[in-house]
């Protein structure tokens, strides 16, 4: 970023920003993978590469082997343009883009106001493009020709290439058809978010679960100026035993009510611009749970 733009350079952080706020507004639960700490991996449905430019030769056999094992890999344009000591790589010698089955063909400045339509599955997104276009060849494609889009299966996973970068606009200004876009990535992964909020704007508020130890906890922030009353639908299995839950800040109490289909709610109220914690842990006879 720097050796491209400078001092003034502002691209890089705001397009790994852009992605975490999304995921925040929608409420699905995220982490960022170190490039030195890749067995995180692993676990992981979806894997998002903003802003790639340098991948070192370790961190590209883990994301293509990761992907061939069935991950879905959404990257952002120029992936590996650079080493890990900074020297420029020509687009024919970029193994990790070919051997995710696409080329860089070079790249233009955009125009003002320049969307990028993307698409998802049976959907399509306009997504507003920052730093570059850069032309995508398909090597999968017998077809030829190039493209901003590249989307693709590749072995047991799939594809996603933008030769552009989408994530830093949303950093500053946010917008629906982004969110929708992660969305539906989330739901070609088939990533579950076992928490659902009947306030869904996490902008106003962040519910988020974890464990300690053998116990569950249960977090959420209120960031608005105003009392709130939340209802949380959870997994009934965190409260296998009916267990005693306690609340570590905040006032009030947690109510329980069966929805059936293995789902519970769990209602409680929070004062304005404030945090709660809740504590539980099940029988120790229950059935151990990821």
């Amino acid at each position: 970023d720097w050796a491209q733009n400078g001092n003034d350079s502002a691209q890089a952080v705001p397009s790994l920003v852009g992605y975490a706020k999304g995921f925040e507004h929608i409420q699905i639960p995220y982490e960022i993978v170190d490039s030195q700490h890749l067995d995180h991996l692993d676990p992981l449905k979806l894997l998002i590469m903003p802003w790639p430019l340098v991948v070192n030769a370790l961190a590209s056999e883990r994301i293509i082997t990761w992907v061939e094992r069935g991950g879905t890999l959404l990257v952002e344009s120029e992936l590996a343009s650079f080493d890990d000591q900074g020297f420029y790589q020509d687009p024919h010698s970029r193994r990790l883009a070919q051997e995710l089955g696409f080329e860089s063909q070079g790249r233009r400045p955009l125009a003002e106001g320049e969307r990028v339509l993307v698409p998802v599955s049976e959907e399509s997104f306009a997504l507003t493009a920052s730093g570059w276009s850069e032309s995508l060849v398909d090597l999968n494609d017998n077809r030829g020709g190039d493209c901003q889009v590249v989307a693709h299966s590749v072995g047991s996973g799939r594809v996603l290439a933008i030769g552009t970068f989408v994530g830093s606009p949303y950093a500053r200004d946010r917008y629906q058809d982004f969110e929708s876009f992660l969305r539906a990535m989330v739901r070609i992964s088939n990533v579950v978010n076992p928490l659902a909020c009947n306030i869904a704007d996490g902008s106003l508020v962040t519910i988020r679960s974890g464990r300690s130890g053998d116990a569950r906890m249960l977090y959420a922030l209120n960031h608005q100026p105003f009392d709130v009353s939340l209802e949380v639908d959870a997994p009934s299995k965190w409260f296998t035993g009916s267990p005693e839950i306690h609340r570590l800040s905040g006032q009030g109490a947690m109510t329980l009510k069966d929805l059936g289909n293995g789902r519970m709610a769990c209602s409680f109220t929070m004062k304005p611009n404030a945090y709660t914690v809740f504590w539980w842990q099940k029988e120790a006879s229950a059935e151990h749970e990821v």
